[in-house]
């Protein structure tokens, strides 16, 4: 008989715990709601300040590796300048110009050229190709010849104000 008792016992203390936990999860009160409401807000603004840190270095450490870049680009312009090689001081310039008559015939030729389809299928296949390194260039030469112009202000600024 006991082995019934204990049967009945332990399956009763089971579903009553499992009846309770269900009601207390349904029924729970204002301050406990306002706790859990407090907590979840401080997890949030937590996460969100750390996401801001996080961004905060990516974009700090962005930046170095730019002004690291745009140094090396500096030193790479000033190199070919000092070298004795007429292609090295004029790579860039003939470049910039092959690229733009390039792109000028290609115009030409698809706009008022007599092509076949096929002719102008095989010349538009090149055009994605040509407009990448012709953008790649422009803002190479002209961007770059712009970054050392604000690099050189910059240090004309920076040595008057050690002087002043």
């Amino acid at each position: 008989m006991s082995w019934i008792s204990e049967f009945f016992t332990s399956s009763t203390s089971k579903v009553v715990d499992s009846i309770g936990g269900a009601l207390d999860e349904l029924f729970t009160s204002d301050e406990e709601e306002l706790a859990q409401k407090n907590k979840l807000e401080e997890t949030k603004s937590a996460f969100k300040l750390r996401m801001k840190e996080i961004m905060f270095d990516f974009e700090r450490e962005q930046l170095k590796y730019m002004d690291k870049l745009d140094v090396e680009i500096s030193k790479r312009h000033q190199n070919d300048m000092q070298s004795d090689s007429w292609l090295s001081k004029n790579i860039r310039p003939m470049a910039l110009i092959f690229l733009t008559l390039c792109t000028m015939l290609l115009i030409y030729l698809t706009t008022f050229g007599t092509m076949t389809d096929s002719q102008t299928t095989i010349l538009m296949s090149w055009k994605e190709l040509l407009i990448t390194l012709l953008g790649l260039v422009y803002t190479f030469y002209f961007g770059s010849r712009g970054v050392e112009k604000i690099a050189k202000i910059w240090k004309s600024d920076k040595a008057s104000q050690a002087q002043g």
